[in-house]
């Protein structure tokens, strides 16, 4: 169908395949065809903001794309979801997208849940007599009781309080550029919390990508949006860009192209790139 012709044409796009090479319009289709849950087009995203080629590197952007993807049912987005938990040792979440990868018949999913099954199984023996679950508990409304795999977390989370948690921001210089001091990211998701609801923009950005991502957190795009959102009003311009694509994405939100558009200018006036490319998408589809 048309779609099917737009997604291709975008390739082609992507790769100059026959056609002069236009990777700015290229992202634009394919954004647009993200909107219509295109699980391809979801796919390509990830690996455009994963690899930074043609955009700046995007890690929490990429997991996104990756996790839509995965949703819309594409068998190699669910493996590669599946792998990434293997790595993190989530085995839970691993066994999960990979059974569904392998039951659509993709070899690798096969060969490879029959891996996480057999080391999840033994990581459960050896833990058969302690109890790993720790349950965070907040007053606040929208940071209510998490349970967290205690165990899981020193995997997936840096053991080095000066990195970021996943990568989420990319570097401290980054950090400076969009706020007066420059705050480190705590590596322990239960200080992670607090320091989100101390008003921690930083906190904010990552613990609303894990809530997105479904990382150590039970999954809800709707604290992935609050959270999301009280990181943009303090002026974190990866937060203002992210902010924007849920509004374009409808996540934890209603779509709303304005207020993607305020977000993505309010983050271009700051001079973010990324920032930039969004405003040319929504400028691109309301003509």
């Amino acid at each position: 169908g048309n779609t099917e012709a737009r997604y291709h044409l975008a390739l082609l796009l992507l790769t100059g395949d026959g056609v002069d090479k236009d990777s700015e319009k290229a992202l634009s289709m394919l954004l647009n065809l993200s909107v219509q849950e295109h699980a391809l087009a979801q796919y390509q995203l990830y690996k455009i903001y994963n690899q930074g080629d043609i955009v700046n590197r995007d890690e929490t952007l990429a997991r996104v794309y990756l996790h839509r993807s995965s949703e819309s049912g594409y068998s190699i987005a669910q493996f590669q979801l599946g792998h990434l938990y293997q790595q993190k040792q989530l085995w839970q979440d691993a066994v999960k997208w990979l059974t569904l990868s392998a039951q659509k018949n993709y070899a690798p999913a096969k060969s490879l849940l029959v891996e996480v099954k057999l080391s999840a199984d033994k990581i459960a023996e050896e833990r058969a007599n302690s109890d790993n679950t720790e349950v965070l508990e907040s007053n606040d409304t929208d940071l209510e009781t998490l349970q967290i795999q205690s165990e899981s977390a020193p995997s997936l989370l840096s053991a080095n309080s000066n990195e970021p948690v996943l990568s989420l921001i990319s570097n401290e210089d980054q950090i400076a550029r969009s706020l007066a001091d420059n705050t480190k990211v705590m590596s322990n998701v239960e200080k992670l919390v607090i320091s989100a609801k101390q008003g921690n923009p930083i906190a904010q950005h990552n613990l609303s990508t894990l809530f997105s991502i479904g990382a150590l957190v039970p999954r809800d795009n709707r604290k992935a949006f609050m959270l999301m959102q009280e990181a943009a009003k303090q002026g974190l311009t990866q937060s203002q860009n992210s902010l924007a694509m849920m509004y374009i994405n409808g996540v934890g939100v209603e779509p709303d192209y304005q207020s993607a558009y305020f977000w993505a200018s309010t983050s271009t006036r700051q001079g973010d790139h990324e920032g930039q490319q969004i405003l040319s998408y929504l400028i691109s589809i309301a003509q």
